[in-house]
């Protein structure tokens, strides 16, 4: 009988998966214990016999496209192929030939799963690639850029990674209790969504706080399946068309004050150990770079009116002596009565003077406004219209005589010949004309004061 001749001929317990079918009918003459095991069939059971393969065997260990018992194998040598079950994730190392017995030409396939060392190799390639990337990030940080070129760098290697649209990070402000998304990295085509996700009310990110209190971090495969309709966290998403999500909490003294995340990512998405390897990076050198751009900015800011310094003014007039604008209007202001305010009322009344006139300044001509001396103070307006220019003078003017503070204003104005060093020269000197008038009208000599 064919069925004992092949149990005598094929070792029972091989530890492979092996079948025999016949290459005409593709009907099974034979199956081993390990493959009556596999496709749920008892030791004992041979029920199996003249039907198809394909019927029993049901994919598991069998790709029809590989096999050869349908069609006539004529290969006397083993053929070997890697074969993938999608449907079941499983791997398999499949040999197969034909072998002639009682005269039968037959198809004998042997296969060995083989799905933990596929994976053990996968797992080592996407550890070497995953540390590829690490050693990317660290090398992008230790650029010296600025604080937003260097997080936008680093995000563009984290989108890529994870063939992703966009990649960002949140910070929290508790005593606003808002959130905001202060850095952004978008993919060619998606539209950039930082402008629209500033000052969010923490109720629309609570869920993402609550998630992240549960897991750590989490994964949206999903937004319908996985966020409730209800809830504002699913109108933000869907109203930015984000239908998947990774995110992870950045943790300060055991309190989350912002996340990262990662919007409809389609490759590595359950690989968290990046974006929490990365986030290691982004903390560390954001405080980092947060202190240097804070001593910076205190080398131009003059410390009693935070305004620039006169070391940032010489920064920026040099820069506009090399490179003019269109346009250029100047305002130079110079406080009055201050020597009479320190000698009378003293140096503390005098600071507070000089504060609440730099307050004013600031406000009408904003962050282009400097104390370049004790009581000398300069606006540069870059490519201002004229107009603009007299009415924000005149509003100065109103707004120190509602406080009563006296000052003498000069202004330059031009938008042919512009020229930083001269204009610089015109204000000043119309301040000091108008400086003359103060001193005539309160017949002060000492024109130092």
């Amino acid at each position: 009988m064919l069925l004992d001749t092949l149990k005598s001929r094929i070792p029972e317990e091989c530890g492979s998966l092996v079948f025999v079918a016949d290459t005409k009918d593709c009907a099974l003459v034979y199956m081993n214990g390990e493959m009556k095991k596999k496709v749920g069939l008892a030791e004992d059971d041979d029920s199996y016999i003249g039907k198809k393969c394909h019927e029993v065997l049901r994919e598991i260990s069998h790709s029809c496209e590989n096999c050869r018992s349908c069609g006539g194998c004529d290969t006397k040598r083993f053929t070997n192929v890697l074969y993938h079950n999608e449907e079941h994730d499983e791997y398999f190392r499949v040999r197969w030939k034909s072998i002639e017995v009682e005269d039968k030409i037959l198809y004998l396939e042997i296969a060995d799963e083989v799905t933990e060392q596929i994976k053990a190799q996968e797992d080592t390639l996407h550890q070497l690639k995953r540390e590829r990337v690490l050693i990317r990030c660290a090398k992008t940080l230790e650029l010296k850029l600025k604080v937003k070129d260097a997080i936008n760098n680093l995000f563009a290697i984290i989108g890529d990674y994870y063939k992703a649209n966009r990649t960002y990070l949140f910070e929290i402000d508790y005593q606003a209790q808002t959130t905001s998304n202060t850095y952004e990295w978008v993919a060619k085509g998606v539209t950039a969504q930082l402008d629209n996700l500033q000052n969010v009310p923490m109720e629309a990110t609570q869920p993402f706080l609550d998630m992240f209190n549960e897991k750590g971090m989490f994964y949206i495969s999903d937004l319908d399946a996985d966020v409730s309709k209800e809830t504002s966290t699913y109108r933000i998403l869907e109203a930015q068309g984000i239908r998947s999500l990774l995110a992870v909490p950045v943790v300060k003294d055991n309190e989350i004050v912002g996340f990262l995340g990662v919007d409809d990512p389609a490759d590595n998405i359950v690989d968290f150990d990046l974006l929490t390897s990365v986030l290691y990076f982004i903390q560390n050198d954001l405080e980092k770079r947060r202190v240097m751009e804070q001593l910076e900015r205190l080398s131009y800011e003059d410390t009693l009116t935070k305004l620039n310094n006169r070391n940032r003014y010489n920064e920026v007039r040099n820069a506009l002596k090399k490179r003019p604008p269109e346009k250029l209007g100047i305002i130079y202001m110079d406080l009055n009565g201050l020597k009479k305010a320190n000698d009378t009322l003293g140096h503390d009344y005098g600071d507070k003077l000089i504060k609440n006139t730099a307050k004013i300044f600031k406000k009408v001509f904003g962050e282009d406004t400097y104390r370049i001396g004790g009581d000398e103070f300069v606006a540069i307006l870059v490519d201002a219209e004229e107009a603009e220019l007299a009415e924000k003078t005149e509003k100065l003017r109103e707004k120190m005589a509602e406080a009563d503070i006296e000052i003498s204003i000069g202004s330059s104005w031009r938008d042919e010949n512009v020229h930083i060093k001269e204009q610089l020269y015109e204000a000043d000197s119309r301040m000091y004309e108008e400086k003359k008038i103060y001193y005539q009208k309160n017949d002060i000599k000492d024109k130092l004061q």
